[in-house]
């Protein structure tokens, strides 16, 4: 170490830092003033130590075991891993640990306790940045990123008042910050569902046809089992599930097969009692039985050795046990992109993209209008009306036709 001492050095990620002793401490952005206040106060007090540091003369958000904003993700992440089972991991880790992405970029190795309500907003900005966002997943984002702060307030890793500090950045609203409006899902027509059909294997088709007619959400139909329907009654077959969407609310939550969805589900039900319904497993083995019906050419064990290889050269490739939300939405895209090709070369119109969790607003449309707001609540297990409203969209035909009368 040359007699003037450490400098402040800025790293390729753009904070300051220098050395002490030989040990690394961070004093935040480089371009933030407070960083070279920061150091010159430690290195004023370092001086007068006989060039000596010692953990009571630095800064309480700079001793050993002070948990940094990298440190806090980490943490959190491994929380949830513990505490929630693998069927809310599969659908919920992917989304939080995107939502602390720019945490980590922005304020990676800065003491967690020193992350304030600018820089949360400038975590909103950088997300905003990127121009693929919402204004509705930002929000969602948002809150991700405090709720992670607030866990780390009720473990005693940061002040206790940081979790209410954050809590005044609100969420964007309308038009703020050039933030745009994601698309409006509404339901979609039976005709486009009927097209899709065809270009799916079994049983994403009967996933789609089930949620049809019962409006249930995809998370509460991947892991059905035989033993789990109770058929004591004929007329409708009832699932209580226990693992859903509300369960941790204490809430109930039941799914009901009226005779459209037992036609759906009869073929699907002569195996094992604890087998899933719907295995990705099963309509891989389908369509490869397919393709080699249609071959024109003899299967020679050369053909199969070198399929071997190819499976072997793709470890990654493993297939599920049930299917997931994302498994279920790209077999539709690609169903959609079969059909629209076929439909071009028959001269027709193309389907619309769609997304299956469209097909539980369907329901909820069509169960209004037969049966009113109460039954959309009670089916589709919603705990308000105003949720219920949000699914089931207004009638047009209905309003067409009192207009017809009354205008």
């Amino acid at each position: 170490m040359s007699m003037e001492g450490p400098r402040l050095r800025r790293s390729r990620d753009g904070y300051a830092y220098s050395r002490f002793n030989g040990r690394k401490l961070h004093f935040g952005r480089f371009d933030d003033p407070q960083a070279r206040i920061r150091f010159a106060a430690l290195k004023a007090r370092w001086e007068a130590n006989g060039r000596q540091l010692t953990d009571d003369m630095m800064p309480a958000r700079m001793r050993p075991g002070a948990v940094t904003v990298e440190g806090l993700c980490d943490q959190y992440m491994a929380y949830l891993r513990e505490r929630y089972d693998a069927g809310w991991q599969r659908n919920n880790l992917a989304k939080v640990d995107l939502s602390l992405r720019p945490v980590r970029e922005l304020y990676g190795p800065e003491p967690a306790s020193e992350f304030r309500p600018k820089k949360l907003q400038a975590v909103r900005f950088r997300m905003l940045e990127t121009g693929k966002l919402c204004r509705r997943e930002v929000n969602d984002r948002v809150r991700t990123v405090r709720a992670a702060f607030t866990w780390a307030v009720a473990e005693e890793l940061v002040p206790g008042d940081l979790g209410h500090a954050l809590s005044a950045v609100k969420g964007l609203g309308k038009g703020e910050y050039g933030a745009r409006e994601g698309r409006t899902v509404g339901p979609v027509d039976r005709t486009v569902v009927d097209a899709t059909l065809p270009f799916l294997c079994r049983p994403v088709a009967a996933l789609l046809e089930l949620m049809w007619w019962t409006g249930a959400r995809p998370s509460e139909l991947f892991g059905l089992r035989p033993c789990d329907i109770d058929r004591s009654d004929d007329a409708t077959w009832v699932v209580k599930l226990e693992h859903h969407k509300n369960a941790k609310r204490g809430k109930r939550r039941e799914l009901f097969f009226g005779p459209q969805a037992q036609a759906v589900l009869v073929p699907f039900l002569r195996r094992r009692v604890d087998q899933y319904l719907f295995s990705p497993a099963e309509a891989v083995a389908e369509m490869e039985r397919r393709k080699r019906a249609a071959r024109k050419t003899p299967l020679y064990p050369s053909h199969v050795a070198r399929y071997e290889r190819e499976r072997a050269a793709r470890p990654d490739r493993v297939v599920r046990d049930t299917y997931d939300a994302a498994s279920l939405r790209h077999a539709v895209s690609r169903a959609v992109v079969a059909a629209n090709r076929e439909r071009r070369e028959q001269g027709l119109p193309p389907l619309p993209d769609w997304h299956p969790y469209q097909l539980r607003h369907s329901a909820a449309t069509r169960i209004k209008r037969d049966h009113g707001l109460e039954a959309v609540r009670v089916l589709l297990g919603h705990s308000s009306a105003e949720m219920s409203e949000y699914y089931a969209e207004d009638d047009m035909a209905k309003a067409r036709a009192v207009m017809e009368k009354a205008g």
